[in-house]
């Protein structure tokens, strides 16, 4: 049972809003070493210690026998913004909105993108797909194929669609289509003080690191249409 607040300090109340933020915001839970960074400290112990007593006081739970394993206690799981088209043409989804009452609007299928190593980049326009406003707002989208399985953690499979915002840049933790010369990959994107990071959302995949690419897009939603 949850003991009061009182019973945790201004740091590991720091920790348990951004776990939480993490989880609402980014879909997945923060590492050790991502919440050293943010905290600002050299030591994974210190971290260690202040989850240590999070748990113990009933406000986050662990398994640790897996990576990104923190949830939150009393909050329901959290994930990517999901459309299911079935195979007769019904359309749902994850987000709470009346088909029947959005306008909609064309989004181009270009192509697929490797969600394990890259790939060649981008291919030609192979179809346009109608989408509500209220899932893609007002920004330019476009759709890519995934391929592979190195973002299924996150619940992004081989043969789903994803929504991308068409964006130059991105913030640590975003979802990119990211391009190395003439390949392309969705990953989790992250810069550090000499290079970047594309992070895959799979253990049975390394990062990506490279001095520099070009962010494509940032990952905002996908349809799932291969039920």
């Amino acid at each position: 049972m949850r003991r009061p607040a009182t019973d945790i300090n201004s740091k590991q109340k720091k920790i348990l809003d951004f776990i939480t933020e993490s989880l609402q915001n980014e879909y997945r839970c923060p590492s050790v070493r991502e919440i050293c960074n943010y905290m600002g400290l050299s030591s994974t112990s210190t971290v260690q210690s202040h989850l240590n007593t999070l748990e113990r006081f009933g406000y986050i739970k662990r398994d640790v026998n897996k990576n990104r394993s923190i949830s939150v206690v009393g909050m329901q799981p959290k994930v990517m913004p999901e459309v299911t088209k079935s195979e007769d043409g019904q359309v749902t989804s994850s987000e709470p909105f009346d088909f029947m009452s959005v306008k909609l609007r064309n989004v181009p299928l270009i192509g697929t993108v490797q969600a394990g190593m890259p790939v060649t980049a981008i291919q030609n326009q192979e179809a346009e797909i109608p989408l509500p406003l209220t899932l893609i707002g007002n920004s330019e989208c476009f759709l890519l194929r995934v391929r592979g399985e190195s973002m299924r953690d996150i619940g992004m499979y081989e043969g789903d669609l994803l929504i991308v915002r068409n964006q130059s840049t991105a913030n640590n933790g975003d979802i990119v289509v990211a391009r190395i010369e003439d390949e392309a990959t969705v990953k989790r994107f992250y810069r550090e003080s000499n290079r970047i990071r594309l992070q895959p959302e799979n253990s049975d995949f390394e990062p990506i690191y490279t001095e520099s690419c070009v962010i494509e897009g940032k990952v905002i939603g996908l349809i799932r249409d291969h039920i």
